[in-house]
Formats: C-alpha cells, structure tokens, sequence
C-alpha cells in the first residue's frame, strides 16, 4: 500500500490509532485521569487502540506498511487489529468519547482521519 501521509493537531500531548469498529469509548461521565490511563491500557492489550504521548502542537504522521528504513526521533512500536480502516484521532476526541456514552469514534468532523489499510494485525 501506498505511504500516507496525515496532518493532525495535538492541544493535550496525545494522538493515537483507533480500530474504532470495536474500540469501547466510554468510561465514565465523571472519568479522572487514572481511568482513562487503565482504560487505553486494556484496550491497547486488546489491539483497538496505539495511544501515544506527544508535545503540543500540528503533527505530520506518516503511515507506512513496511519497516521504516530511517529511524525516527522517537518510535516505539505496537499492534492494532484492523478491520479494514483505522481512525488517527487527539487526546480531545478519545476524552469527549470517554465522557458521553452517546459519542463514538470517530467524532463528527473527523472523517478525513480515516484511512484504509490492510485487515489483520
């Protein structure tokens, strides 16, 4: 598949993938950040979601399909299970979904952060 290449703004430090068919959103109405941490672990453990910490600001996020053949400034790696489209999303989003029972991902406005890949792992 062909590298993609995404621009997406980051206000909290934290941008993630979302298999966002079978990720479970919701946490609680009145979540503190303890629960949101345990929540993106198991869903993580679970391979619906790649959460990740980053510093404020626009990010470009490229998404290849192979091994990277230059190193990054900081990586790290993890598997997501794919139904076929994947969700690249900000700490906003995940927080509004953890919130409100009645919000999933991806989040109104957020279309343009579905991509297809692969199905699998």
């Amino acid at each position: 598949m062909k590298p993609l290449q995404l621009t997406i703004p980051s206000d909290y430090g934290c941008l993630a993938l979302v298999a966002y068919d079978s990720y479970i959103s919701f946490v609680n109405e009145d979540w503190e950040l303890e629960q949101l941490k345990s929540h993106l672990i198991k869903q993580n453990n679970e391979m619906n979601i790649v959460p990740w910490g980053c510093v404020d600001g626009n990010w470009i996020v490229n998404i290849i399909f192979s091994e990277a053949d230059k190193k990054g400034e900081r990586e790290f790696k993890s598997t997501i299970k794919s139904p076929g489209k994947l969700l690249l999303t900000t700490y906003d989003s995940i927080t509004m979904a953890a919130q409100y029972e009645d919000e999933k991902l991806p989040l109104e406005g957020e279309e343009s952060l579905i991509f297809e890949v692969p199905a699998g792992l």
